[in-house]
């Protein structure tokens, strides 16, 4: 598949996604009484705000999208061969030898943070839209669901699901750029 039909792709589905969220949540709790959002649940935002706040977030999300199919250059090491843990430390801090460095420390290479910061986040965002209208899709035709519900599943859902997605995306972002440099070792020696 072409960079621009994975664009598209993923687009779509960052949108489909927001939307399902929105739509869900609009047909189960249409004062937003029962929203869990922070923005609302802590500072109080109505469906306006928590609107324009969407769009802001899905702008960000698209433009990031458009920024790592389109501006971003994969980082290709000069040196052949390196193993997938090198690639990373090479893509991060411009040498081989800081893999470490990922676990604590901003990546100094700044084009390949906003590239993987741009990825993971559109995906994690995406994943978490989809898991959030699924379990407001429950909550409309379970009673059953709405009483695991209310014993902390939103809490059990970010635990188990959103923050291990996160650490996912990342993996999959590195062997996609890893993938495209051992394609480009390859040609240039053959």
């Amino acid at each position: 598949m072409s960079k621009r039909n994975k664009f598209i792709v993923l687009a779509c589905l960052v949108v489909t996604g927001r939307f399902y969220d929105i739509l869900t949540t609009a047909l189960y709790t249409p004062d937003l009484k029962h929203e869990a959002n922070p923005l609302v649940f802590f500072m109080g935002l109505g469906w306006t705000g928590l609107l324009f706040i969407q769009l802001l977030l899905v702008s960000a999300l698209l433009y990031g999208l458009y920024y790592y199919f389109f501006k971003f250059k994969t980082i290709t090491p000069g040196e052949p061969g390196l193993s997938f843990k090198q690639y990373i430390s090479f893509f991060c801090f411009n040498n081989k030898y800081s893999f470490n460095k990922v676990f604590y420390e901003t990546p100094t290479n700044k084009q390949g943070l906003v590239a993987i910061a741009s990825y993971v986040t559109s995906m994690s965002v995406m994943f978490f839209s989809y898991l959030a209208g699924i379990s407001t899709t429950f909550l409309l035709i379970s009673p059953a669901y709405k009483q695991i519900y209310r014993h902390g599943i939103p809490y059990l859902m970010i635990l188990f699901f959103v923050i291990p997605s996160i650490f996912y995306f990342a993996y999959r972002f590195f062997k996609m750029e890893y993938r495209e440099y051992l394609k480009r070792d390859i040609s240039r020696r053959v």
